[in-house]
């Protein structure tokens, strides 16, 4: 029967990866009596060609810590499986522990979940996983799309070298959408935190104001603070506290607090302005959590109350929140790969063998 299965996992495999002509695809799996190709992350990365797919499958054990120098598509199987039955055929989900992803790794796409995040590679997408955290460093065109993140999304637009000194860079264009967010997004910034906060040969503070920008953020469902950047904007979300920089978009946002600052960095000392958009930019402020989420469950508990405020507040009368836009937040967060959610087997009149049924069902 073993034997079996893994047969039939590794043809879906070689369909699901027939699209990519030279990349090869690969399968880990850590599970006892099991014959895939890797059992730990780090070694299916370093046995790998950039451009490859691996596969992490269902496991009670995680992974291993990763440390990435090259782009590769990772995947896994979905998170909360206990909750949201007949998404996989095991309920056990496949988890690596923290992810550094290097300079060199561009274009790294992960959908697997992990204790972390901590990225300084460019064209990083990040999509479905369970995470508690997520930190951009120094990096561009980085998505972060339908995830549920148990703390919060850091911005740094500095990021050190091995010999510990600072190399000028930005974190541009950076998408934060449809996501469940427990913590907050928070910007680090030479202006705001001076050179004492970087090493002694780190002379930067005399460039300028170094920050992350271009950085649009909508329909997520944040339990805390965001600070947005100077060119971003932020839309359709339903957030505890907003504090951003003058200029930034803000509008069609369900705030749980009564106040949104906006703060100007460039100002010595700063000053802050506050309830800028209260009467306007059809935001709403004073709306309780408990008014606005079902709470019956992990990720199923940010679905909407029926008649909340948070229902067709949103641009073009969409909802607001991480359900609400063309691309919703899904439960399960199932990649989008083909899934076996249910295996049968039952005996034949021939001794010699077994009828298997095999459901499977897309991810879009």
């Amino acid at each position: 029967m073993k034997t079996q299965f893994t047969t039939i996992l590794t043809i879906l495999f070689l369909l699901m990866g027939s699209s990519t002509l030279f990349a090869k695809v690969w399968r880990v799996n850590n599970r006892d009596g099991v014959n895939a190709d890797f059992t730990t992350a780090q070694a299916a990365h370093d046995a790998a060609s950039a451009g490859d797919t691996l596969y992490f499958e269902h496991s009670a054990s995680s992974y291993g810590d990763l440390t990435m120098t090259k782009g590769l598509k990772m995947f896994g199987t979905g998170f909360f499986l206990q909750v949201h039955p007949e998404l996989q055929y095991n309920d056990d989900a496949a988890t690596i522990g923290n992810i550094v992803v290097r300079p060199t790794a561009t274009g790294t796409q992960i959908s697997v979940n992990c204790s972390g995040i901590t990225d300084s590679a460019d064209g990083l997408s990040i999509f479905r996983i369970r995470s508690t955290g997520i930190q951009i460093t120094g990096a561009s065109n980085v998505q972060i799309s339908e995830c549920y993140i148990n703390g919060g999304i850091g911005l740094d637009a500095i990021i050190r070298n091995g010999d510990n000194l600072c190399i000028l860079n930005k974190c541009i264009n950076i998408l934060i959408r449809n996501n469940i967010i427990n913590g907050p997004i928070s910007q680090r910034e030479l202006a705001l935190w001076g050179p004492q906060y970087y090493p002694t040969n780190c002379n930067l503070y005399s460039q300028g104001y170094i920050k992350p920008y271009s950085v649009v953020v909508y329909n997520n469902s944040i339990r805390t603070t965001l600070q947005c950047g100077i060119t971003g904007s932020f839309y359709n979300n339903i957030v505890g506290a907003l504090a951003t920089d003058a200029g930034s978009q803000v509008n069609n946002n369900v705030f749980n607090g009564t106040n949104y600052t906006r703060t100007s960095f460039f100002n010595n000392p700063q000053s802050s302005e506050i309830n800028i958009f209260t009467a306007g930019n059809d935001n709403q402020f004073g709306k309780e959590f408990a008014t606005i989420f079902t709470c019956s469950g992990p990720d199923s508990c940010y679905t909407l109350l029926a008649g909340s405020a948070p229902i067709g507040a949103g641009t073009g009368g969409t909802d607001a929140g991480a359900f609400g836009g063309i691309s919703p937040y899904k439960l399960g967060m199932q990649p989008v790969i083909p899934a076996i959610y249910k295996l049968a087997t039952e005996p034949t009149n021939n001794a010699n063998s077994i009828k298997i049924t095999v459901s499977t069902r897309t991810n879009n």
